[in-house]
């Protein structure tokens, strides 16, 4: 197993990919029901000029973290973190990410919650939810497209 406590730059062609893990993990360990989550390794994959986040499970303490420090999470394609989740900072990430589209990794036992679902939409933010289907991205580092799986 391999950790990752700094972050990291891979690099293939034209994608960048930042492995970006917790800062600060002894204050997220301190509450052992959250901590794995909290411990996600984020990604930003930048494609030329296109940004996506990926934010594995992380919840309101690490986003809190993210905050407070002020790190550049601007992207254009957002992985929604907690599956959905309603998190009490959803609405400073998400404009702090401030993504055209979003994607949440949900299913029926526990769909999107609907406090997410208006922030989304308040920001104008295109959603997807795998409830509904496969998602596909297809980026050509200029535009993003997103749609279901047919």
């Amino acid at each position: 197993m391999i950790y990752v406590s700094e972050e990291e730059l891979i690099t293939v062609n034209d994608m960048a990919i930042r492995l970006i893990p917790p800062k600060e993990p002894e204050a997220l360990q301190a509450d052992p029901d959250k901590m794995d989550n909290n411990m996600s390794l984020m990604c930003m994959v930048t494609l030329k000029n296109r940004r996506f986040l990926f934010t594995g499970d992380i919840e309101e303490s690490r986003i809190s973290q993210i905050l407070d420090r002020k790190e550049d999470v601007r992207a254009d394609w957002l992985k929604v973190p907690y599956h959905g989740a309603y998190l009490s900072n959803n609405m400073e990430f998400l404009t702090a990410v401030s993504p055209q589209y979003a994607v949440i990794s949900t299913g029926n036992e526990r769909p999107a919650d609907a406090r997410l679902l208006l922030d989304l939409s308040a920001l104008n933010i295109q959603n997807y939810t795998t409830m509904a289907g496969s998602i596909v991205t297809v980026c050509d580092g200029e535009s993003i497209t997103v749609s279901y799986l047919e």
